[in-house]
C-alpha cells in the first residue's frame, strides 16, 4: 500500500482524516503566504538583471496566478511528489499574453495529477526521460454522460517540472510524510471501526 502507484490512493485516504487534513491544510497556507520574487545579485551583469525581469514577468503574465501553482505543488507534503508540465507560448496580445514583444512565455504550469500518472520513463543508463499520464476520456451516449479509460499520454521529462520531498534512491515519487503515519493511522482506522460496530 506505501508502493506507487498504490500509495497514491492511500495517501489520498489517509488524507480524509481529521488530525493528516489539518495538518497538510496548515503547511499549504504557510506556503501560501510566502511571496516570490526575482530579484537579481547586487553584483550581477545587465544581462543577468534583465534576465531577473523577464522571468518576474512570465509569472505575472501567467492564464493563472503564482499563488495557485504553489497551492498546487504544495500536493507534494501528500503524496511526496508533485509534477506540473510546462506550456510556453509567444508573448503576443493576439495569444492573449499582457505583452507583445514576440519572446517566449510562460502560458502555464498546470498540475498532472499524481493519481493519473501510470509509469515513469527510464533510458537504458536509469536516468528519468519521462512519465506516462493515463487520462480518462468522458463523452455522452444520448443524454448519459460515459467514462473509460482513456489514452496514454507520454510528456519527456524537458516539458515538467517535478517537486518531491526526500530523495530516497533517486526516485521520482520522494518519501510522503504521511508514511511515517501510516501504521499509527491504520490501527487507528481499525479501532474506530471496532467502536463504531460495538
Amino acid at each position: 500500500e506505501l508502493q506507487f502507484p498504490m500509495s497514491v490512493i492511500t495517501y489520498k485516504q489517509m488524507s480524509y482524516d481529521s488530525v493528516i487534513a489539518a495538518a497538510l491544510n496548515y503547511y499549504e497556507h504557510m506556503m501560501l503566504k510566502t511571496r516570490f520574487n526575482f530579484k537579481p545579485h547586487p553584483l550581477a551583469t545587465e544581462a543577468q538583471k534583465e534576465y531577473a525581469t523577464f522571468m518576474q514577468d512570465c509569472i505575472e503574465d501567467m492564464e493563472h496566478s503564482w499563488q495557485d501553482f504553489i497551492q498546487e505543488v504544495a500536493s507534494m507534503n501528500k503524496y511526496g511528489f508533485c509534477v506540473n508540465e510546462i506550456v510556453l507560448r509567444k508573448r503576443l496580445h493576439s495569444k492573449g499574453s499582457l505583452f507583445n514583444d514576440g519572446k517566449i512565455g510562460i502560458r502555464k504550469l498546470p498540475i498532472r495529477s499524481q493519481d493519473s500518472i501510470s509509469k515513469w520513463n527510464y533510458d537504458e543508463e536509469q536516468n528519468l526521460i519521462g512519465l506516462t499520464q493515463t487520462v480518462a476520456k468522458t463523452g455522452k451516449r444520448g443524454q448519459v454522460l460515459l467514462s473509460s479509460k482513456g489514452e496514454e499520454i507520454t510528456i519527456p521529462r524537458k516539458k515538467f517540472l517535478l517537486f518531491r520531498l526526500g530523495k530516497n534512491k533517486d526516485s521520482p515519487v520522494g518519501d510522503s510524510p504521511l508514511k511515517a503515519c501510516y501504521y499509527s493511522w491504520k490501527y487507528k482506522t481499525a479501532v474506530e471501526e471496532l467502536e463504531s460496530v460495538g
